[in-house]
């Protein structure tokens, strides 16, 4: 026969059931389980409630303050999930007719971790970039947006000609501001933010967020709203213009007569009542991205942002392109805020030699004034410089592998390695180290230089260079 069933076990069986019982030890546990709760209600139904008393009330309160959520239960076989649901309803029975009357308790709300939610109503932004000239209007007056500012609601940026200007809120979430464009951060709090561009471009990247949180960049005509994570907007007369690099974002009307849903990657133009789109290719996403990245800083606050880097601001003559460990910023002179420690800078521009060079950010700002040389018109079949470039398009696969090897057991590692790779008289390395290093993980540099170890050159013999390799995550 099957199993004695939960209600008949706390009554008298009949033969077949005790014979069942006899040799079944789940359903004899569960009899004696049930026999025993039942003299436990019995003798608690025969006491009186316990007194209350101020130290019971403060256990109940620390008690509630401090449960957590129970794991979830691992579905049961039929029989025991009655029995549980015996057990429970005589319990609740119990409870509702003897408890005495509950004394409110305040309790403040809880955040996500448990800790009191104390997250202010509004944010502040960190600004992360300045190129060119930058005026920050804030209560009626104006001046020259600096690295120290923190923007924050009603605060409005302007850029002119080549002026361009980075700000982060949250962790992954910020926005650049470029060309001769105007941006008044409307609303800048934890789960709305708007960002009211009048005219120019801007690009905004959206980090983690919660359903609820929304994120508008409003143009006189339209407004964009986030459902992803990076996209840019021009806003020129009645026109706007929207390129989405990531996810998806939703451009409406402004009167809300109608809207479109854009997905990355594409591009498309809106105008009064009308709007065109096309899909972009790999190269002009890949050139958006590099064009618009906005300097992100590893996130906890604005103030612990602030403490754990510092400011440099680099000038060259002529002006150049200056990337920053990998990332491109913009044209020199740029003002940069960058985590403490070594950085890799490289400044280029057409007809001149590549600078490269290594610098150190430390909490007081630097200043750094570099003059670039022109390059020679003419090259020296004897100086040609080692095919290292096409080397690494070639072995890119191998040499990505080893940082992401490493990036499984550390998800937020990222740096620099430079190598010095002695080329010998037949082009083979014939000898290569780790010259530089910002990775965390020396493991990564052994690893590139077991691979670097193996290549061999057509030029560029009898000669040392130094080649880095800048790893992100994406």
């Amino acid at each position: 026969m099957s199993h004695v069933r939960p209600q008949r076990m706390a009554g008298t069986l009949s033969a077949r059931e005790l014979r069942h019982l006899d040799g079944c030890p789940s359903c004899t546990t569960a009899r004696a389980r049930i026999l025993n709760a039942r003299m436990a209600l019995g003798e608690a139904a025969r006491m009186g409630p316990p007194d209350s008393s101020p130290a019971a009330e403060a256990r109940a309160e620390a008690s509630i303050r401090w449960t957590r959520l129970p794991p979830a239960v691992t579905v049961r076989p039929p029989f025991f999930v009655g029995l549980g649901l015996s057990l429970a309803a005589a319990a609740g029975l119990f409870l509702s007719m003897r408890a005495p009357a509950p004394h409110p308790i305040s309790r403040p709300s809880l955040a996500r971790n448990g800790a009191p939610d104390v997250r202010p109503d509004r944010l502040e932004a960190l600004v992360t970039l300045i190129g060119g000239d930058v005026q920050l209007l804030r209560d009626g007056s104006s001046g020259r947006l600096s690295l120290d500012a923190r923007l924050g609601a009603g605060d409005r940026l302007v850029t002119a000609g080549s002026g361009r200007a980075a700000a982060q809120w949250s962790e992954g979430s910020g926005f650049l501001l470029f060309g001769d464009a105007a941006l008044t951060l409307a609303r800048l709090e934890p789960r709305t933010q708007r960002l009211e561009l009048s005219h120019g471009q801007i690009s905004v990247r959206v980090g983690p967020h919660e359903p609820g949180e929304s994120l508008h960049v409003i143009t006189p005509d339209h407004v964009v709203s986030v459902h992803g994570t990076w996209f840019t907007v021009a806003a020129d007369a009645h026109t706007t213009t929207v390129e989405v690099l990531e996810g998806t974002v939703e451009v409406s009307e402004r009167d809300g007569s109608s809207s479109t849903l854009l997905t990355a990657p594409a591009r498309a133009t809106f105008g009064r009542g009308r709007a065109a789109s096309s899909a972009l290719s790999g190269r002009e996403a890949a050139r958006l991205r590099a064009a618009s990245e906005m300097n992100l800083m590893p996130w906890q606050g604005v103030d612990a942002a602030r403490a754990a880097s510092g400011a440099l601001s680099i000038a060259s003559q002529p002006a150049a392109e200056l990337a920053v460990d990998g990332i491109v910023m913009g044209s020199t002179p740029l003002a940069v805020r960058r985590p403490l420690g070594r950085h890799y800078i490289e400044l280029t521009r057409a007809e001149f030699r590549p600078l490269h060079q290594w610098v150190t950010v430390a909490k007081e700002q630097g200043e750094l004034r570099l003059g670039l040389v022109q390059a020679p018109l003419k090259h020296d079949a004897e100086s040609a410089p080692v095919e290292i470039e096409s080397m690494v398009r070639r072995r890119a696969s191998q040499i990505r592998a080893c940082y992401e090897r490493r990036l499984k057991r550390d998800p937020s590692l990222a740096g620099t390695v430079s190598l010095r790779l002695r080329v010998g008289d037949a082009g083979q390395v014939s000898r290569v180290s780790v010259d530089e290093s910002t990775m965390p993980d020396p493991m990564v540099g052994e690893c590139l230089r077991r691979e670097a170890a193996g290549w061999s050159f057509s030029v560029g013999r009898n000669a040392t260079v130094v080649y880095p390799f800048v790893f992100r995550t994406q």
